[in-house]
């Protein structure tokens, strides 16, 4: 399948898993193979895919009965390190079992099934083979100790078998008929009757249910001291027969009773057995009687046995869960002060101060209930009191009274409310502010999802990249697109060099106008120096003109006052010399021409225009 065909997914097992459609097939393929030797765990869909199929193998391996030196520990949910460990160990087991067939640990990681199912399938294979031979040696062996012990042969009849067995059983019954193995020491007295039963039966053939009902009431002995004792005591009562028994046994070894029996205890009450055993155990129907009340006693303290061993076993699994407690609490100390050396001092401190603080809210909210409490029960007194009274010397005003106390109690629930709202609220506040457990929490989990979110970018990255490289590469490998690449490259070339010459063709187009406008430009230069020039001798003709109207308009005036009789005094002080020259001011458009006493202005006029229309104000 091509490149673009495939998903990539990231597995539950946190690897990086290249599935489709082959990869799902031999994955069905392998499980169907584990379930059909036997591995059913491979039939859950809770577990990874990885659990299934490596724990698989290794159940296969373990069927093998190989002798490797390699250690194999599987466990579920384990970590990667721990599950790069037992594929590499799985590696290693399968050159020493001959296994025809390589694979490499990461393509186990990877859950290359392709690679996995023919190494699952040889392994199958011989697990299967091993099983197979295994049952049919232990059938064999079976078979063999029960015809070397009851003497009895495949071919024959079921009639002859059973008569055979009858007849060994009868045997077996006359030869092993009570006989008293051990004597008693003297002066020995037994406690109770129970105590006499268990050492009467351990004088004639009743060694094993003793040794059983023993093995059962001690629990403070080591499991090593039990296992040497039930070994030397089976393997005297099954090398002596019963007529050594008879003859050779007469007491037992202190060694093997010195952790069953109490020597002393024994001796006490061997005189007391030793007159009543005669006595009580002559009858045989008394005697059964007795064996059936120590079976059922038996039966009962292996009850009681079992109960105590899953007593044992709940009190192990109690010690490792609070051992594994113990363990957690070490470590959450251990990176409490590590982080309280790390940590800010400043932020430590007001941490601290505000645990304080809320540790003597908490003692206030305490005192104050108690308070409460004791301001109640006092006030409950009182209204005792004060029914009592009123039941014995009635009072006028009752109700103004009552009304009263009423008042208050409402006065004291409404502070009371007011109280518990600030508490409810400080608590509130209290309950908002995170712990740095928390805060701890919070941080690590986003920094872990920080780093799988670059991971898993920077992954998907590297994918989009190998998979546009080898589109790349695949297209570039054909000749079509060799010839297609060369002959695009020929008219880019092409393109490239006529785009040039119509550049330079424009750059020498763009350089001509620039040096005409640039002639332009000077030539409107120069005609605009001669007009600043012309305008600068206007300017000053203009100035000119201005003061010989100026003075002929001083001379109209002079006339005019001596013709009507005025003084040249009057004359001066109406129309100062001063003010002539005032009437003269330069505007934004050049020199103009006014009054002062009317402010009016007008373009400079020339001086016959000037002569034949005077202003108003010359007027008198």
């Amino acid at each position: 399948m091509s490149s673009g065909e495939e998903l990539l997914t990231l597995s539950r097992d946190e690897f990086d898993v290249r599935e489709d459609e082959e990869q799902y097939a031999k994955l069905q393929d392998t499980v169907d193979l584990l379930v059909a030797a036997g591995y059913f765990r491979a039939r859950l869909k809770a577990l990874p895919h990885f659990d299934r199929v490596v724990g698989g193998m290794v159940w296969c391996i373990t069927l093998c009965n190989r002798s490797v030196d390699v250690d194999l520990f599987y466990s579920e949910n384990s970590s990667i390190g721990q599950k790069i460990a037992l594929t590499e160990r799985v590696v290693e087991v399968l050159p020493h079992l001959k296994c025809p067939h390589s694979i490499e640990p990461h393509q186990i990681q990877g859950l290359d099934y392709i690679h996995i199912f023919p190494v699952v399938q040889w392994l199958v294979k011989q697990a299967v083979e091993a099983k197979a031979k295994r049952g049919d040696v232990v059938q064999n062996h079976a078979i063999y100790q029960f015809g070397r012990r009851f003497r009895s042969s495949v071919g024959e009849p079921l009639e002859s078998q059973t008569n055979t067995y009858a007849k060994n059983y009868a045997n077996l019954k006359a030869q092993c008929s009570p006989m008293r193995m051990y004597k008693r020491v003297d002066g020995f007295v037994c406690s109770d009757l129970h105590e006499e039963v268990r050492c009467t039966l351990m004088e004639y053939a009743g060694l094993f249910i003793v040794l059983r009902f023993i093995i059962t009431n001690i629990t403070t002995v080591l499991v090593f001291t039990e296992r040497i004792i039930f070994e030397v005591v089976i393997r005297k009562v099954e090398d002596v027969s019963a007529k050594s028994v008879c003859v050779e046994k007469q007491r037992i070894s202190a060694g093997a009773l010195a952790h069953i029996i109490d020597a002393r205890a024994l001796h006490q009450a061997s005189a007391h057995i030793t007159m009543e055993v005669h006595d009580r155990y002559t009858d045989g129907d008394m005697a059964n009687s007795l064996l059936v009340e120590a079976e059922q006693e038996l039966m009962k303290l292996r009850k009681e046995k079992k109960q105590i061993e899953d007593e044992l076993l709940e009190a192990d699994e109690l010690c490792s869960s609070l051992q594994e407690n113990i363990r957690g609490v070490e470590r959450r100390i251990a990176t409490h002060l590590d982080f309280e050396q790390s940590a800010n001092k400043e932020l430590v401190k007001n941490l601290t101060q505000l645990t304080a603080e809320h540790d003597g809210m908490r003692k206030r909210e305490a005192d104050f209930k108690a308070n409460c409490k004791a301001e109640m029960c006092k006030m409950q007194q009182q209204l005792e009191v004060l029914h009592a009274r009123t039941r014995a010397h009635p009072i006028e005003n009752e109700d103004k009274e009552h009304t009263v106390a009423r008042q208050r109690l409402e006065k004291v629930r409404l502070q009371a409310a007011a109280v518990n709202r600030r508490i409810a609220v400080e608590q509130r506040r209290l309950d908002s502010m995170p712990s740095q457990i928390e805060i701890n929490q919070y941080q690590r989990r986003i920094i872990e999802l920080y780093n799988q979110m670059a991971a898993k970018h920077r992954e998907t990255k590297q994918f989009y990249t190998l998979h546009n490289t080898l589109i790349d590469v695949k297209t570039t490998s054909k000749e079509t697109y060799k010839d297609s690449f060369i002959e695009n490259l020929e008219n880019v070339l092409k393109g490239v060099d006529a785009t040039l010459d119509k550049v330079s063709s424009k750059s020498k187009e763009l350089q001509t106008m620039r040096e005409r406008i640039s002639d332009d430009y000077q030539y409107l230069l120069d005609k605009e120096r001669l007009y600043h020039k012309t305008v600068d001798d206007f300017k000053k003709v203009r100035c000119c003109f201005f003061i010989i109207g100026r003075i002929g308009l001083c001379c109209l005036a002079a006339n005019r006052t001596r013709a009507q009789g005025l003084s040249h005094f009057n004359f001066f002080s109406r129309f100062p010399i001063s003010n002539i020259g005032s009437g003269i001011r330069r505007t934004g458009k050049g020199m103009t021409d006014g009054c002062h006493s009317c402010s009016l202005s007008s373009p400079l006029r020339s001086p016959a225009h000037v002569s034949s229309k005077p202003c108003e104000c010359w007027k008198f």
